[in-house]
């Protein structure tokens, strides 16, 4: 997860992060730090800085990846969901 984290940074990449609670955070990662543990834990904790000004740190983190792309449309797409395309006057003018 660190290396992901640090390559995400290298290339000031847009990551969609999601926390064990649920939450979703899709941003760039501005800053890598260490801070002190909490009272629970003995050791220090990466804390990533996103570009929006969120603290996370990466214990809470369960996922992190490329941000979700919108969906495409066009003539494939049309298929693949099952519906058909229209076609229009310039193809129909073709196969007259």
């Amino acid at each position: 997860m660190a290396w992901r984290t640090r390559q995400a940074q290298g290339r000031a990449e847009t990551v969609r992060i999601r926390l064990v609670d649920g939450t979703q955070h899709t941003d760039r990662i501005e800053r890598i730090a260490t801070t002190e543990a909490r009272p629970e834990q003995s050791d220090e904790t990466l804390v990533l800085t996103m570009a929006g000004g969120q603290a996370i740190r990466l214990a809470e983190i369960e996922l992190i990846a490329a941000p979700r792309r919108s969906s495409p449309s066009g003539p494939l797409t049309a298929l693949i969901r099952g519906s058909r395309p229209t076609r229009t006057s310039s193809a129909i003018a073709a196969t007259a």
